[in-house]
């Protein structure tokens, strides 16, 4: 801490050389603790005036509260300064023995006003002798208090009785030594005295100086300043131009990264492109080969007349087909004559028998074409027996035969199903609009026709941003229909996307993606299953081992389980999917079965009598798979979930039999006109596949005619069938 000066007017010194103004003077003391300013007040006025400016508690003097124009008896005075000499000297010798290397350093943290000369000349004690001086001095005393502290009314600031150095405020490398001398002094004046610096306490000769501030150090700072101001402003550009050299090389970092990400877009494109095109190829190549052995389509022209020609589909045999029936004619044949030598030989042995029974001889040998009987004439019972047993040899060797051909019909029919799919697909995609395989929303490379609905087409496409193939289902409105039309189409896709959009279930198939083509046409974006279906299955296999379709029917039993029921926190509600069949059950690489298309499917609105709600699109749907009261006219109709459980029943009696319970084999339109549906009052099982009783109940549960009898899709999940362990 520093030693202060005070400005030589107020103290009653006439050098003003070295002084300063009050307001520069308060402004630089203001800064200071008010014990600090006290205790260095306290030191100057006893340099002035020879008095404490903080007096004893027990001497009960203060010299700043006598009143002006009071002066004590010089001889008191006096007599006062002789009592208090003693300790004084006592004081400020124990105070030198403790505080020798203090006033070194006390002396290096002197801090003047930085006058010329750096120091101040250093005044005479004067000694009060008349009381004009007295009242002076004592007006000098209280302008410093005033000053100090305007807002006090006591003169005297330092009754705390606290010892402060002015060391020990603003150094804390002296602040021990300057509290050990403040201590002594407390010690020495019985805790007292108020507090005295050090410096004032040593001696008088270290006089605080007052100067004016340096205006050449003002004019170095300012210089400083202006040096700081151009290095920043200097140091700010360079930023400046570096932030813009670091986001011009962001831009051209982007730029090129955008053009590299393009370049890699078109390159990829390519490859997908290159890669489709050469599967395509192939696909074509293989037709072209199985169409000259399984057979292919041709067009011919029919009619004539009012009517006019027109183009109808002709099915034309491949050479394996032809080979086959041909076969088949051999065979045929072969049966024939076999069947006319086992009915001679027959006629023969009962001849022979009948003679031998008489005892008649035999009668000559009977003139037989040898081709009637292999070459070989019967003339007795021996050889008799030996034809009519190689006339059944022979015909059970061409049953097996035929056997053979039977099952080799099957496949090759089999095979011509799936051959004419692919041709038609083929055929379907050369007349789409979208045949060049364009890239649909910027993303959607499409790559091969899937199938070919009524107004709409699912296209195998791959995603160029998730790279993973996708179904696009491409929904197409007709320039030629009306407005309402359009409309009522329009509502009707609509009313499929806000389904399926808030479906999400493993065994069902995702809804990924929705956008506009044109003004009449838009596409939804589905999961794409790389597996066949279950109509395609079937058609294949023609029928599956109950073990394996009850799996099947646990996963598709799973999702519409999921589908059927409304979420328990009321966000999703009840669907009736409507038009479950074969051909909308899908299987993924892995071979799990999930549900598709939502086109027909209905929301169970739970205000609506809870679980059901009122039919009114009769005739819409897959009349093999629609439970009866989908056909029933005349009357309001209500209908639930127990649709899709009707549905289900069909499905799963067709995995295992081969066939469909009712209708098979006959169109729509004969299902519809002979009511076959509303007439299935009784399910029929054949004797072969075989069947557990188990799964035989469990099918006619799920086709229970009456929908009040059958149960709902929750009360099928509990049925005791699905819990069987072990071999059915």
């Amino acid at each position: 801490i520093t030693t202060v000066g005070f400005p030589p007017p107020l103290l009653g010194n006439g050098d003003n050389s070295n002084s300063m103004s009050n307001a520069s003077f308060s402004k630089d003391l203001m800064s200071l603790p008010l014990e600090t300013v006290q205790s260095v007040v306290d030191g100057h006025l006893k340099k002035v005036t020879g008095v404490a400016g903080a007096p004893n508690q027990q001497q009960q003097q203060v010299v700043t509260s006598e009143k002006v124009g009071e002066t004590p008896p010089e001889g008191e005075t006096k007599k006062k300064k002789r009592k208090s000499l003693p300790k004084k000297n006592e004081r400020v010798k124990k105070q030198k023995e403790n505080n020798k290397g203090g006033e070194i350093n006390n002396a290096k943290q002197h801090i003047s006003f930085n006058s010329p000369s750096n120091t101040a000349p250093t005044p005479a004690t004067p000694t009060p002798t008349t009381d004009d001086e007295k009242k002076t001095k004592t007006k000098a005393t209280k302008s410093i208090q005033d000053f100090f502290n305007p807002h006090s009314s006591s003169p005297a600031r330092g009754k705390t009785g606290a010892a402060i150095s002015s060391s020990s405020n603003n150094n804390n490398n002296n602040n021990n030594n300057n509290n050990n001398n403040n201590n002594n002094n407390n010690n020495n004046d019985d805790n007292n005295n108020s507090g005295i610096s050090s410096s004032s306490n040593n001696n008088n000769s270290n006089e605080m100086t007052t100067a004016s501030p340096n205006t050449g150090e003002l004019k170095a700072l300012q210089s400083k300043v202006s040096e700081l101001t151009s290095q920043l402003q200097l140091q700010t550009s360079q930023n400046a131009s570096s932030t813009q050299k670091l986001q011009q090389l962001i831009e051209d970092n982007t730029r090129k990264t955008l053009t590299d990400n393009k370049q890699k877009a078109v390159i990829m494109e390519d490859l997908v492109r290159s890669n489709n095109a050469r599967e395509l190829s192939e696909l074509r190549h293989s037709l072209a080969l199985s169409s000259s052995r399984l057979g292919t389509l041709k067009y011919e022209r029919v009619g004539g007349g009012i009517s006019g020609e027109r183009l109808v589909e002709v099915w034309e045999d491949g050479f394996a087909a032809r080979k086959l029936k041909d076969n088949q004619k051999a065979l045929k044949e072969r049966r024939a004559l076999l069947e006319r030598r086992q009915k001679e030989a027959k006629k023969q042995v009962k001849k022979l028998t009948s003679q031998q029974k008489s005892g008649d001889m035999p009668p000559p040998p009977p003139k037989v074409d040898a081709q009637d009987t292999g070459g070989m004439a019967v003339t007795d019972d021996l050889e008799a027996m030996e034809a009519e047993e190689s006339v059944r040899a022979h015909l059970f060797a061409l049953k097996k035969r035929e056997a053979d051909l039977s099952e080799e019909e099957k496949l090759l029919e089999t095979e011509k199903i799936m051959h004419l799919r692919a041709l038609k697909r083929v055929a379907n995609e050369d007349a789409s609009r979208f045949q060049s395989r364009p890239k649909l929303h910027e993303r959607y490379l499409l790559l091969n026709l899937l199938g070919k609905g009524g107004f709409s087409e699912v296209w195998r496409a791959h995603d160029m941003e998730e790279f993973r193939d996708v179904a696009v289902k491409i929904h197409q409105l007709d320039a030629r229909w009306s407005e309402d039309k359009k409309r009522n189409y329009t509502k009707h896709v609509s009313r499929e996307y806000e389904i399926h959009r808030d479906v999400r279930h493993p065994r069902i198939v995702s809804l990924l993606d929705v956008f506009e083509i044109d003004h009449n046409s838009f596409a939804t974006v589905l999961e794409y299953c790389k597996g066949t279906d279950l109509d395609t299955m079937l058609k294949e296999q023609k029928t599956i081992p109950e073990r394996e379709a009850r799996a099947i029917l646990l996963q598709v039993l799973t999702g519409m389980r999921y589908l059927n029921v409304p979420s328990p926190d009321g966000s999703r509600q009840g669907i009736i999917h409507y038009d479950l069949k074969p051909g909308n059950i899908l299987f993924d690489e892995f071979g799990d079965a999930k549900i598709t298309d939502f086109g027909l499917s209905k929301i169970v609105d739970n205000e609506d009598d809870g679980d059901s709600l009122e039919l009114t699109s009769q005739g819409a749907g897959t009349y093999w798979y629609l439970p009866p009261e989908c056909f029933m006219t005349g009357k309001a109709v209500r209908i639930s979930n127990k649709v899709d459980v009707w549905s289900l029943g069909v499905i799963y009696y067709q995995m295992l039999y081969g066939k469909r319970p009712f209708g098979d084999g006959q169109s729509q339109d004969r299902v519809l006109s002979n009511n076959l549906i509303l007439n299935a009052t009784e399910v029929k099982f054949p004797a072969k596949p075989q069947v557990s009783k188990e799964g035989k109940d469990f099918i006619a549960n799920m086709l229970t005619h009456n929908q009040v009898l059958r149960p709902d899709i929750t009360q099928l999940c509990a049925h005791k069938y699905l819990k069987i362990k072990g071999k059915l």
